[in-house]
């Protein structure tokens, strides 16, 4: 059997469940048995994705496939996953669904030399991992040896063998900070290879086989460097496939030899020949090279210090005389040789170079860009520049490709050993967080601003976006940092600065650290408004990362607290969110409860806006209930409220919602009206929410008079609008509306396809909808048989 297409290879698979035993079993059932969700069996059963080898080989196993059949089937999957990887010409029918390619390769280093053995076994390494081997390598050998140099040279030099990506962490193993939790750079991992923090699970070994699942198949170089020991690398492995897992660490990590298999590939100092050649290549007229090297035990981190150091002024030389080489135990403690290289090296530093780097090291962020730079040593820009060209030159310092400083482990714990007596290190730690609070408020209000305002400018919102993420993971770990220090404003300021961007970056899940912890240090302090609003935004992160349960005992919690304390504001903005997720339930007796209270108590404080979108909520619920009448009243109500206040985006909330409650009552040329005035109100405020909102209800409508093709096309506009944003909830409509189009249509393939995707969407927010697309993919699918 030779499949032409994934499609026609879908209907084999379809074949092939129909003539098995299991073929009245529930298309859930056997996904759950294949360990992967039910839209992606429906995915492989229609044809629209490629299954890789390892779930299709369980998968026949399940259906009892004969032998024969079986190895035709694998032979024609691998048939169709190479002519899927190999070039095509340019043109309309070579478009391809593109995955994400993450390049995360720190830069490469300059004047890299020698290892070519230790570069042979890797490139043969990756040629076994590539025919099925175990597919991990742990590179070890004692600090300064090159570990990180060679593992990202390699990579750099093989980068085109992986054409699925490369995937890099520092797993601060041997660094002052706290080692990274594996199961946070899961998520790191999965986020690169883009899924959404509402697609990763929470829970640990679940978030472990999501990882193994979306990698199976790929052929990724996964660089996991500075390990601290087995323990933390393992959940990090792929498991099967074509992967090829290179870790580097101060210890051997034996336990991984033994499972999965790894290779061990000790490093050693460089030979003597190839050290003097390394300082030859910077070094010219400097005598007794071959010595030189000698003293500084074959160790590329001393070798490039001391070459730095010696370039264009071989003088210093006399400096050297009386180091003693390298001890070659793998204690892993500095050895007496390189802290004095550090400090012949330091001396040699301006007083601004030196005091710079003796500060850097205990800077409490892993890395400065040249503004945080300034702003830590307090001085002028230009004067920071010109301590950090100088510790770059003297390779005390590295740059990443933002720019930022980077600085060896070993470099670093001798940075902080000089700054114990610095004096003003605790005033310059003080200054940098200052610094990135302010930083941090700034960018936040340039992408979300609380108050109406000039629209930014292209460049500064693409500055202010790139500031937070290249600062993240920075701001995040601060954000624990300064609660165990005690530093209560700190914790609350970065938290509330956080909040604000959780929703558009989709870190959903980093998000419930950080308002955790913002929560802990609010109530520390008695800060009773900023604790209730980390706690409703608890709420909606928990909604988004399909946790509804955890979302409601946010939002009682709210109610309650701001019932004793009489926040009647925050009582009532809680008690609206209940109603959202009572509502998405189909709980619309409840909802309709929630919305009335919380619309008593804003009307009782004069909360006029507030009253008029509780208004919209009610008249939702109503529609929903199957009376549109009184949801005609709520709703008009609110829109003359909102036109009175000059509420722009409430009045398009309002009127496309009038929309919807006109085509209910059969009044379809009025509400295609209202929704058409709706967008052009929601477009002239820039309320993008709003308009996906009316896009897919604009979608509905059409569909509902007879216009497929149109709906389709407001339901893909939605869905751009909806995928940009991260809004999972409106993408999930969006495919819904444009299953139901394509059904409409006569197009199966296409339907099963969106309600693949509308049900994987709604069962990761954990809403009932889910079922719906369950059930219309499994009628499709039997009248296609």
């Amino acid at each position: 059997m030779t499949a032409r297409s994934v499609k026609a290879f879908g209907e084999e698979l379809k074949r092939a469940l129909h003539q098995s035993p299991l073929r009245h079993l529930k298309v859930g059932a056997l996904a759950q048995r294949l360990g992967i969700s039910q839209s992606t069996l429906y995915a492989y059963l229609a044809g629209t994705t490629l299954p890789p080898s390892d779930v299709l080989d369980l998968l026949l196993h399940e259906l009892a496939v004969p032998a024969d059949a079986a190895r035709a089937l694998g032979t024609a999957r691998d048939e169709l996953d190479t002519r899927r990887r190999k070039p095509r010409a340019a043109g309309p029918a070579a478009v391809v669904p593109s995955r994400v390619v993450p390049r995360e390769l720190p830069i490469a280093p300059a004047r890299f030399t020698g290892r070519e053995a230790e570069s042979a076994l890797l490139d043969a390494a990756r040629a076994e991992a590539a025919a099925g081997g175990p597919g991990v390598v742990v590179l070890s050998g004692q600090p300064g040896v090159g570990k990180t140099a060679l593992a990202v040279h390699w990579g750099h030099q093989v980068a085109d063998g992986f054409p699925d990506g490369i995937l890099y962490v520092d797993l601060l193993g041997f660094s002052a900070r706290e080692p990274r939790d594996p199961h946070d750079v899961l998520a790191a991992f999965l986020r690169s290879l883009g899924t959404s923090d509402v697609a990763i699970p929470t829970d640990p070994d679940e978030r472990v086989n999501r990882w193994r699942s979306t990698v199976a198949g790929r052929q990724l170089l996964v660089l996991l460097d500075n390990a601290l020991d087995a323990e933390q690398v393992r959940p990090l492995l792929p498991g099967s496939g074509e992967s090829l897992t290179l870790v580097t660490s101060r210890r051997t990590l034996s336990g991984l030899a033994v499972s999965p298999g790894a290779q061990p590939l000790a490093l050693e100092p460089l030979a003597p020949r190839a050290a003097a050649r390394l300082l030859r290549a910077q070094l010219r007229g400097v005598p007794g090279v071959p010595a030189l090297a000698d003293r500084c035990g074959g160790l590329p981190l001393l070798l490039r210090i001391v070459a730095a150091r010696l370039a264009g002024e071989p003088a210093a030389l006399d400096g050297l005389t009386g180091l003693d080489g390298l001890d070659s135990g793998d204690s892993g403690d500095p050895a007496t040789s390189v802290r004095a290289v550090f400090g012949w090296s330091e001396q040699r530093l301006s007083a601004a170079a030196g005091r710079a780097f003796r500060l850097l090291g205990s800077a409490p962020v892993a890395s400065l860009e040249p503004d945080d730079l300034t702003a830590y040593l307090g001085v002028t820009a230009s004067a920071a520049g010109r301590a950090l060209a100088e510790l770059v030159d003297a390779h005390l310092v590295g740059l990443d490709g933002r720019g930022a400083t980077t600085m060896h482990d070993l470099l670093a714990d001798y940075s902080r050993d000089r700054a114990a007596q610095e004096p003003g290190l605790d005033e310059a730690r003080e200054r940098l967080l200052d610094h990135l609070v302010a930083r941090l408020g700034a960018a936040v209000e340039v992408l979300h601003p609380l108050e109406r305002r000039d629209v930014a400018s292209e460049a500064d919102v693409d500055a202010a976006r790139r500031w937070l993420d290249g600062h993240w993971t920075d701001l995040v770990d601060l954000v624990g940092a300064t609660l165990a220090a005690g530093e209560l404003a700190r914790t609350t300021a970065l938290a509330g600065g956080l909040r604000r961007h959780l929703d558009e970056s989709g870190r959903h899940l980093d998000g419930i650290r950080v308002l955790e912890a913002g929560r802990a240090a609010a109530r520390a302090q008695g800060l009773v408004s900023e604790e209730l609003s980390l706690i409703s935004t608890l709420g909606a992160g928990c909604l988004r990362l399909g946790r509804p349960g955890e979302a409601v005992a946010h939002y009682l919690e709210v109610i309650e607290i701001a019932g004793r304390t009489g926040d009647g504001y925050a009582e009532a903005g809680a008690l609206n969110n209940l109603g959202n997720v009572q509502e998405q339930q189909g709980a619309y007796a409840d909802a309709l409860a929630s919305y009335g209270r919380a619309w008593t108590i804003a009307r009782d404080l004069g909360l006029e806006h507030g009253a008029a979108t509780l208004g919209i909520n009610i008249g939702v619920v109503h529609l929903r209930l199957g009376e549109p009448e009184l949801a005609l009243r709520h709703t008009e109500d609110a829109l003359a409220i909102f036109d009175r206040l000059g509420n722009r985006g409430g009045s398009a909330r309002a009127l496309g919602n009038l929309g919807e409650i006109r085509a209910a009552l059969g009044e379809t040329a009025t509400a295609r009206a209202h929704l058409d005035e709706a967008l052009a109100l929601a477009r002239s405020v820039g309320a993008e929410g709003v308009e996906t909102d009316l896009l897919n209800t604009l979608g509905e409508v059409l569909l509902g008079d007879g216009a497929p093709a149109e709906s389709g096309a407001a339901h893909a506009r939605a869905l751009t609008a909806a995928t940009a944003a991260g809004d999972r909830y409106e993408e999930a409509r969006a495919h819904a509306g444009l299953a139901a189009a394509a059904t409409c249509r006569g197009e199966t393939d296409t339907a099963v396809t969106h309600w693949a995707e509308a049900h994987a969407r709604y069962a990761g927010l954990g809403l009932p909808q889910a079922e719906r697309a369950a059930q219309a993919i499994a009628t499709l699918t039997a009248k296609s048989a």
